[in-house]
């Protein structure tokens, strides 16, 4: 949704409804107070005509506003529609998410598979604004978030979020926010000696957490995943660091808390964007649902679940490896084989959780291993060969999930040895986030929707498009007597 095709009408009408749909989808500056908010924000309505409209936060800074401190537009969630408008849009909503934070341009741009320049294009043409000011606002609402709702010491949160001091960080709050770092804090005694960091992320309601939950614990092992009492838990191996996050639902406020542990503090900007991913909190279940429901079984379906989202992962590597092992066979045997993996690859992980004590297997310990060694733990030749050619691939950099050319990982997907169409679509549902992948030659699929070949399925679910991978969910989701 670009800047221009925003309906002062229809904004406000949202924002009159304090409507948790359109929350995140815009953001409303109000020129008297010179604060912009959330559509979901319960301060005095203002007149309309004090009120200007913006597709992103650094649109609206730019425009002198400064974010609300009661609606905290810091914690609104983003806007997965993007993705399916093509990869400029991609790229940019993926910048929008927070990538920008411990990256300099040119990295970032490697990353995406873009150009620098395009990059810079791509950002000023969509949201009229440049690389610095989105980067500036992505590190500053980060910061704001740590403050107020962490312990965190000042000079830990400056470093967490790319600043090179404390006193850069306070400046940069001033200058901009017109705001005191204490200020954020008053209402929070700061003891010191934090355990753990808060994570608040804003979702769209309504979210079948429960559903999500299980089904992320379902396909891992107990020693990297675990619910208990509906809240999930899952070790960590990412930049570097490891550590562990506990994630629970707040109904009422339409937020995932998740307390992480602070040995993931340097790579904490990194993980609450695939935190977000994980959990797909950026979706828009209002269109997404609306949409699929037009189908009769579909809607069905919805009635019984709504709010089911797509469950993503932290790691490529492993939802692979487990996609991989999965191949012809049953849930329970690939996840017998996918622990093996576990505790022959896992590294040790202290958790105040009994048993959850490894994280999964990494893919530069499975690229170079001898065959052989894959092969004990219950493998097939070939399929150990495709388990250590996708190893490669990823410690290579050939299957960049962050890239928006989904297509080309797709088409490297497949040319690995033992990798076919629906591994490669099932890769690019879970951890591309690519919500109109569809794994047609799946038999869940296939026996749900009473289809006898791949061929007709993707005919019968032509209109799902562009929500197909969501439809998928939801006949996974029944097969598993939900």
């Amino acid at each position: 949704m670009s800047i221009h095709s925003l309906d002062p009408v229809r904004c406000y009408a949202a924002l009159q409804a304090h409507d948790a749909d359109y929350d995140g989808l815009f953001f409303v500056g109000v020129s008297t107070t010179r604060i912009y908010c959330r559509p979901v924000c319960r301060v005095r309505l203002p007149h309309m005509a004090r009120c200007a409209f913006y597709t992103t936060a650094a649109r609206a800074e730019q425009d002198g506003y400064r974010p609300c401190l009661r609606c905290r537009p810091e914690l609104a969630p983003g806007n997965s529609g993007a993705n399916m408008v093509g990869g400029a849009r991609l790229a940019a909503e993926r910048i929008r998410m927070g990538l920008l934070i411990h990256r300099d341009v040119e990295a970032l741009a490697d990353e995406l598979g873009l150009q620098s320049h395009q990059l810079h294009q791509i950002v000023e043409r969509e949201y009229e604004v440049g690389l610095d000011d989105l980067g500036a606002t992505q590190r500053l609402l980060l910061a704001k978030q740590l403050l107020t709702d962490t312990n965190l010491e000042t000079n830990d949160i400056a470093h967490a979020c790319d600043f090179s001091s404390a006193l850069h960080l306070a400046d940069a709050l001033t200058s901009r926010y017109r705001l005191d770092p204490l200020s954020l804090r008053k209402k929070h005694l700061v003891n010191g000696g934090a355990t753990t960091i808060l994570l608040r992320l804003a979702y769209r309601p309504p979210l079948a957490w429960h559903a999500l939950a299980s089904f992320l614990c379902s396909r891992s092992n107990h020693h990297i995943s675990q619910l208990q009492d509906d809240c999930y838990l899952q070790t960590v191996n990412l930049d570097g660091c490891q550590g562990w996050i506990a994630a629970k639902q707040n109904k009422t406020k339409n937020e995932i808390h998740v307390q992480v542990s602070l040995s993931l503090l340097p790579c904490l900007a990194r993980l609450q964007i695939r935190l977000r991913r994980l959990f797909d909190l950026d979706a828009s279940p209002m269109i997404i649902e609306t949409h699929l429901a037009a189908d009769d079984t579909l809607q069905r379906l919805i009635t019984g679940c709504p709010g089911l989202r797509i469950p993503g992962t932290l790691d490529i590597f492993e939802l692979g490896l487990r996609a991989i092992l999965g191949q012809q066979i049953t849930v329970k045997a690939a996840t017998t084989l996918f622990g093996r993996f576990v505790a022959a690859f896992g590294k040790p992980v202290d958790t105040p959780f009994p048993g959850l004590d490894r994280t999964s297997p990494s893919a530069d310990s499975i690229a170079d291993t001898h065959l052989q060694i894959l092969i004990d733990l219950g493998l097939t030749g070939r399929r150990a060969l495709t388990v250590q050619r996708f190893a490669q691939a990823v410690v290579d950099g050939s299957l960049k999930p962050e890239s928006i050319d989904r297509d080309k990982i797709i088409e490297r997907l497949l040319a690995l040895p033992g990798i076919g169409p629906w591994t490669a679509q099932y890769i690019a549902i879970r951890a591309l986030g690519d919500s109109n992948a569809f794994p047609a030659s799946d038999l869940g699929l296939l026996r749900g929707l009473q289809m006898k070949k791949p061929i007709e399925l993707l005919r019968r679910t032509e209109n799902w498009q562009p929500w197909r991978a969501y439809g998928a969910i939801h006949l996974w989701h029944q097969c598993a007597g939900g």
